[in-house]
């Protein structure tokens, strides 16, 4: 077996998952974010945890594949709200990639739901009266457009100041 995992902020309402309190860089923590993803990876790594890849060399053991199978960042409402949502999806995309036990990243949502709680996890706004009819577009749509493109970096570059980072490398220490 392998995993598939959802690491929504500890707050569904406030995307800024890198200030996730509850999300901890050591083994016992409670709660598994973006924030500290790596260490769902390492404990996937410790001798424990590896996979026998097969009967005819029982020797061989491997760390155990990751994916982010539902994840998303609300966007509260306004300008800061939509831009803190693009950071957030940025600083997650960074972070996944950065880390090589992570296999895939899937967004929750493409379009806001209007029976989701009071969240807008869309890379669109919804118009009005409907459930899920996309609308205008969001920055995070933009990010998402060109995050695995040879353009990400520059446009993930908004982000930085926002996250409080100058450089994504920060990210893998």
């Amino acid at each position: 077996w392998h995993v598939a995992f959802h690491p929504y902020p500890e707050n569904l309402f406030n995307a800024a998952t890198w200030k996730d309190n509850s999300a901890q860089m050591r083994r016992d923590t409670p709660r598994v974010t973006f924030r500290n993803l790596e260490v769902l990876t390492r404990f996937l790594g410790e001798t424990g945890m590896l996979h026998r890849t097969s009967v005819s060399d029982p020797q061989r053991a491997v760390a155990r594949r990751v994916i982010l199978s539902e994840q998303g960042f609300h966007a509260p409402t306004g300008k800061e709200g939509e831009m803190l949502q693009a950071a957030a999806y940025a600083y997650a995309y960074r972070k996944a990639a950065m880390n090589p036990g992570i296999d895939s990243f899937i967004l929750h949502r493409h379009v806001d739901h209007a029976h989701e709680g009071g969240l807008n996890l869309g890379l669109w706004n919804r118009k009005t009266g409907t459930v899920a009819e996309p609308d205008t577009p969001r920055k995070i749509r933009e990010v998402f457009e060109y995050a695995d493109t040879p353009k990400w970096e520059a446009v993930f570059q908004f982000a930085l100041p926002i996250i409080g980072i100058e450089d994504w490398k920060e990210l893998g220490r």
